[in-house]
């Protein structure tokens, strides 16, 4: 298949970047987040890292299917 159909067949498609853009999110729930804090303050001296999983940071608005 050309480039020129495969364009053609997709543009009736949204563009997810200007029809879907980006929304702030929570990464961390609350009792996540008091645990996170929690251990910075009873560990000063150690970096603490929260494993999160990355569907988190993605949100797709619920209005597009």
């Amino acid at each position: 298949m050309s480039r020129d159909k495969r364009h053609d067949a997709g543009s009736d498609n949204l563009d997810t970047l200007t029809a879907w853009p980006p929304r702030v999110t929570r990464v961390l729930s609350n009792a996540e987040r008091q645990t996170y804090d929690l251990l910075r303050h009873a560990l000063p001296g150690c970096m603490i890292l929260a494993q999160v999983p990355l569907q988190r940071f993605i949100k797709v608005p619920t209005r597009n299917s």
